[in-house]
Order: C-alpha cells, then structure tokens, then sequence
C-alpha cells in the first residue's frame, strides 16, 4: 500500500476520468464493468474494492447506483472508500440537476461509449432487436439526446442510426467536461483527506452490524504493515471465511493470549515466529519467494478449519523493501480432510499388501519345500526307469517299463511347472531372449502331441503365415507354453476332435491362436481360467490347474497378452501375442 489514490471507474466513463485527470500518474484507475448493460455478480465488485485497498491508501469511486449491492458494498468497506456524488454517471458528468432535468423531459441520454464501443450490447440490453421489450418505447421516450463531450464525437451519423434502432427522434448537444472535472477533483480532495486519518488499526466498524451478502467464503486478501506489526487493511469477506468480522480478526492476527483463533499458544508462537523470521530476511535479505504456512485455527463457532496463509514482500522500484506486504488465506479443509483420507487408505493399503507379501512369501517358501520333497524320491525313481528303458530285458515287461517312465517324465514336469509359478510369482522367472523361429517351434510341439492326438483320434491343423517369423524372446518358454496349450486342448476337446493352430501379423505383433471344437466354458468361468490350482473346464484333470496361470506369466513377461474366446458347448480358443522384430525368410 502507497499514499496513493485508487479511483474505481464505470467503464462507460472511464475516457471522461482519464481526460480530467491529464498527466496525473499517481492515480491508479480500475475499470468496472456497467452494471447497466451487464449482470456483474457482487462478488466481482467486491474484487475490484479488495485490489484497489490493497494496493492504495484510499479509493475514490466513480460508479453510480446502479447495481443493488452498491450500498451494501460500501458500507462493508467504509473508511476505505469514497464515493463522487450521484446516483449515476449523468449525474456526474452533467450535474445533479441538469441530468434530472433531461430525464423529466422524457429524454435518453447517450455518449459517445454507447453509440461505438458499447454499441451493440447497448441494443441487446435495451431491446433493440426486440419490439416486445424495447425499453426505450417502454419508458415512453420521447427524444435521445446525444452529449457531444468530445469534438465531432459522437457522429451525426451514427446517433441517426442509433436512434432509428429504436425508432426515436434524436438531438446532439455540446457539453464538456468542466463540471465533471471539479467533481472529481473534489472527490480526491476528500479521498485525500480521509486518507490522513487512516491508522493501521482502525480497519472499519462492522463489528457493529451482520454482513450476509453472498461472497466467496475460500479465499481472503489482507495487507500487513511489517513495520508496524499489524494488519492494514483484510477484505470484508472475512467475515463468511472465520465469522469474526475485520477489526476482530485483526485483533487476534497478532496477539490471541485466550485461544480465541488459534488452537493453542504453541500453534500461535510458531505461525507469529514464521511471519517474523520471514519478514527479517526480506529486509536483510532481499527475499522475493512468497511465505506459505498451512495451520489450524477456530472459526466463531469454535468449529476448526485449516488455512494456508500467503504472504507476499514487495520492493520499490529502487529495491527497497514496501512497508506494505499482500497477503491471502485459503480455507484448505476440505484438502485435508482428503489427505487425511488417503493418508488413512495409504496405511490400510501398506498393511494389506505386507500382509500379502508374508503371505505371498509363505507360500513360496512352501512351494520350494514342496518341489524339494517331491524331487528328493523322484530322482531315484527317474534314474532306474531310465536304466530299464535302456536295457530292454524282457519284452513283456518292456509296455510297463516305458509307462513307468512316462509317468515319472510327467511328474517331474509337473514340479517344474510348480516351481516355475513360484518364480513367476516371485518376480524372479527369468527369459533367455533371443529371436527364434517360432513356426518351428509350433512344428516341434505339434511332432510331440501327434501320437497323443491320434490315440484319441483328433486332428492338429497348423495355418502358419507364409514367413517365418523371427519372434523376439525365450524360445524354451514359449514352446513350454504351447505344449501346456496343446496339451490342454488335446486333454480337454474330446474324441473325434479338431484342433487348429494359426499364426498371422498385426502391425509388430505376431498373435498365436489355438482352437478346438470341444465343449468350452460358460463365460462366467472365464476369470478363474488364469487363476493358479483352479480348473474352469467341467472335466476330471490330472493336472494341478497351473499350466496356463505359468503360461500367463511367461506371456507377460514377453510384454504381450494372453486371453480366451470361449462359450459353453461352442469350443474354446485361445490366443496371445508377441512381439517380432521381422518377418523375413530367416537364411538357414
């Protein structure tokens, strides 16, 4: 704040306020829009006397009644604001009289702002475009008289066409703005001298009265005098933001030795030694960076809320520190209170997933054991039906030899697979990537589950696309999860059944596709399909249901997607995707 006047101007007359105040710098002019043409919410005029207060000792305003909440307004901040006479902008730039007198005689006044800047909104306002609420015809007008303040400003021509939008006749008269020009020189005489009598603490007298005009309860601007200690001026809508009106909440600002505002002497000390630690380094420093300080404090009803506190330094243009720094408070509760919420779920979610971690950690501790017990006595048993497959003594024994030894392959692979899953599950599975040919690798599984398939008397049809695709990964895992896949189908599909695999391109992806004709799987059990010791065909397995939960991770961990196509008594596909890195004939 400076010992300069702030001067609050309807912009209709805001040409008219420059022009009578010349070369006159130390003026600062804060332009509002006519209420007269507009519906400008209180709260925007509210905003224009925060700024002008703010930022000046005193402030004159050149506005007219003509909004209903000017009286209110100016009675919330009296003693900082002072208004020119009249009633409107006529009366101001004419005379009380003189304008009274036009009106009497059933004449519109116009300025040069209607017939050119203002021009069409003036049309839409009054009802120009709208013979049934024309409110020039409405008011019984009888001649618009054009005021000429400036030379040939307005232009005949454009009053004539003024006036044929509301079908009156017109006149131009010369005036000028001598009048005018000692009104408002009177005014700053006034604002001047009511400025002098200004003293940081007398901030106005509303403690005397009940504001209940609508404002905007979030957000509060004040000036602090760092020389002085004290606040010199805080908007009115302190008022809806603490309920404490502004001399009161000035009071307690800087000394609340009964905890009226603040919640205790602690939160008060700490609040006042930041605001007085900031302020020394602005004066020793030079600190341009803003003072932000988040606290509790007590509205009139003792109910807390949180605030976050603002305070802006400002420096002349020399450097030296204004005695005068802005301010704004925040009410920041219901921020809060979501942090508060997510603080809450951040601890629920912190103890859930530590708890699935042991639990997670358990049972792969567990599954390890597991794989250990299962290999322990397995090892034996693999290498003596490996020493009676290769013996060959005793042909009739020869069929339950080799079913011996099949029965103790498929074990162990089962145990790998569980194995694999923990990693999986672990984060710890890993891939040997390489580019392979994978139409060989679908040729090797498909040799492998050929004899199995025709026991059964299924077919395995393979359409693969014309290339061969060089896919980017683990070769071994891959043909791992589309032997689980084919074995799945061959298991699952029925006697008499048609297995079909395909490959084909999108974009740099490869997707694979795996079909059958069985009895599929209602689409309500498609969730449990990935799902580890679970089984979502209604089938007898010999499996432990982990194949494609493994499958799944592998597919992932190639950063493709795995998901099925199925329908109860409609057969069952599945499909995934991988990513290649050419599709051209790899050179054997």
């Amino acid at each position: 704040m400076n010992d300069r006047i702030g001067i609050i101007s309807c912009a209709f007359i805001l040409n008219h306020v420059k022009q009578s105040l010349g070369n006159q710098y130390e003026y600062k002019i804060y332009p509002l829009v006519p209420a007269c043409l507009f519906n400008v919410s209180p709260e925007l005029i509210r905003h224009v006397f925060d700024q002008s207060c703010l930022e000046n000792k005193m402030t004159l305003i050149a506005y007219g009644y003509c909004h209903s909440e000017i009286p209110k307004i100016l009675e919330d901040y009296s003693g900082r604001v002072s208004k020119l006479e009249g009633d409107n902008c006529w009366e101001m730039l004419l005379g009380k009289q003189k304008a009274i007198s036009y009106i009497k005689n059933g004449c519109w006044l116009l300025r040069n702002a209607l017939c050119n800047t203002w021009r069409n909104e003036t049309f839409i306002s009054y009802g120009a475009y709208s013979p049934n609420y024309n409110i020039v015809n409405y008011c019984h007008t009888d001649k618009i008289v054009a005021c000429r303040f400036e030379k040939d400003k307005p232009l005949d021509s454009e009053v004539a066409s003024f006036a044929e939008e509301f079908h009156v006749p017109y006149d131009i008269v010369d005036c000028n703005l001598n009048e005018f020009k000692q009104l408002l020189l009177n005014g700053i005489n006034t604002a001047n001298s009511q400025s002098k009598s200004i003293i940081s603490t007398q901030i106005d007298n509303t403690d005397k009265r009940e504001i209940k005009s609508i404002r905007n309860t979030n957000e509060v601007e004040f000036q602090i005098d760092i020389f002085q200690n004290k606040l010199a001026f805080v908007s009115p809508s302190i008022y809806d933001f603490i309920g404490f009106h502004q001399s009161r909440f000035c009071e307690l600002y800087h000394s609340d030795p009964d905890n009226i505002m603040y919640p205790d002497k602690d939160v008060f000390q700490k609040i006042t030694q930041q605001r007085f630690t900031y302020i020394s380094r602005c004066l020793t420093q030079g600190i341009q960076l803003p003072l932000t300080m988040e606290y509790k404090i007590k509205n009139k009803s003792g109910s807390y809320i949180w605030i976050k506190e603002s305070i802006f330094p400002k420096y002349t243009k020399y450097g030296a520190v204004n005695a005068f720094f802005l301010g704004k408070l925040e009410n920041i509760t219901e921020r809060k209170r979501t942090e508060d919420k997510l603080a809450i779920m951040y601890q629920k979610e912190m103890k859930y997933r530590a708890a699935l971690e042991r639990e997670l950690k358990n049972r792969i501790e567990f599954t390890h054991a597991l794989v250990h017990e299962l290999k322990t006595p397995l090892t034996p048993i693999i290498l003596a039906s490996d020493a009676l497959v290769n013996h060959r003594s005793g042909k009739e024994m020869l069929p339950l030899i080799n079913c011996i030894h099949r029965g103790v392959d498929d074990l162990s692979g089962r145990i790998e697979e569980l194995l694999d899953l923990a990693r999986g599950e672990a984060g710890v599975l890993t891939l040997k990537i390489e580019p392979f040919d994978l139409n060989k690798t679908i040729g090797e599984a498909v040799k492998y589950f050929k004899s199995a398939a025709e026991k059964n008397g299924q077919i395995i049809k393979t359409n693969l696309s014309n290339n061969y695709i060089n896919v980017v990964g683990d070769k071994q895992r891959i043909k791992q999860v589309i032997m689980n896949l084919l074995d799945n189908a061959i298991k699952y599909s029925g006697i008499d059944s048609e297995i079909a695999i395909e490959t084909s391109l999108l974009e740099k992806k490869l997707i694979f596709s795996i079909k059958d004709n069985g009895l599929g799987i209602p689409q309500q059990k498609h969730q449990d399909i990935f799902q580890p010791y679970k089984s979502a065909r209604n089938h007898l397995s010999s499996g432990l249901g982990i194949g494609l939960s493994l499958a799944k991770s592998i597919i992932q961990l190639h950063g493709g997607k795995i998901w099925v196509v199925s329908q109860e008594n409609n057969g069952f596909a599945l499909y995934f995707t991988l990513p290649i890195i050419s599709n051209a004939l790899i050179v054997k």
